[in-house]
């Protein structure tokens, strides 16, 4: 029970240092404690940092998308904790959302935006839309190619054009496509090490790289980094980056989170 009870203080306070919340930590406990990572304790360990992450979309008029992308244009009427109910008829949701974002088109039609980010034990760690009310924004949303994919990403911006928030969740498939946040683009990087999963066969952990303003950066499963985009400094957590060699559902999870 002590050593329980010091090793959930010392999430706490590592959690505290970071932008990311629970799933991150790794890179900063290692410098808190001295200790130096290996790929292979990144491999070991990213299970504890994995999440996933939710992206969903319901509107009370239905909305015409061109291969699988909604583009909404209008005011941001609010940002709440999500209702039991939440209408995800446009883009289903693949678990429950913990947000939602309220928008209204300039056509007078309101568009609800569920999305949420959960760490392994299913715990909310969502990171709030940080938009004022009445502000004029634009949303873009794309979900998966497969039928009825739960697979989904989102990328919000300001009247200036610059970005907002952004959340990718990549659940057997990409959500959001090349050029769909104007000055970010993004990819799977190397495999850092695998270790063996209780059920789904071989787990690969890989990194993930942004490239942004002529910026890379190279993030691992669980990190958190800060970069700018669009002259916006924003924070970019990795969610999951991993794939098992199992017969699982969502064999691939690659999920980003930014936010500034």
């Amino acid at each position: 029970m002590r050593s329980a009870l010091l090793l959930s203080a010392s999430t706490l306070l590592i959690s505290a240092l970071t932008g990311c919340g629970f799933a991150a930590g790794s890179f900063v406990g290692s410098l808190l404690t001295g200790d130096e990572l290996s790929y292979f304790d990144i491999a070991d360990s990213s299970g504890m940092w994995s999440g996933s992450g939710v992206v969903c979309l319901g509107g009370d008029e239905s909305l015409a998308s061109e291969d699988g992308l909604y583009t909404i244009r209008g005011r941001f009427i609010r940002d709440e904790a999500a209702p039991a109910d939440f209408n995800d008829n446009l883009i289903p949701c693949a678990d429950e959302p913990a947000r939602v974002a309220t928008i209204r088109d300039d056509a007078g039609n309101t568009f609800r935006l569920g999305y949420a980010w959960r760490d392994s034990g299913g715990w909310d760690i969502t990171p709030w839309v940080n938009v004022l009310e009445d502000e004029q924004v634009s949303l873009t949303v794309r979900q998966g190619d497969s039928e009825g994919s739960t697979s989904a990403g989102f990328g919000l911006t300001n009247s200036r054009g610059g970005l907002v928030y952004a959340l990718e969740a990549n659940r057997g498939e990409p959500g959001l496509a090349a050029n769909d946040i104007p000055g970010l683009s993004y990819r799977v990087g190397e495999v850092v090490g695998t270790a063996q999963s209780d059920e789904c066969g071989e787990r690969s952990s890989f990194t993930l790289e942004f490239v942004a303003d002529g910026q890379t950066i190279t993030m691992y499963e669980g990190e958190d980094l800060a970069m700018e985009i669009t002259d916006e400094l924003m924070t970019v957590c990795t969610i999951a980056s991993y794939e098992l060699s199992g017969d699982c559902a969502d064999p691939v999870q690659s999920s980003w989170v930014m936010f500034r």
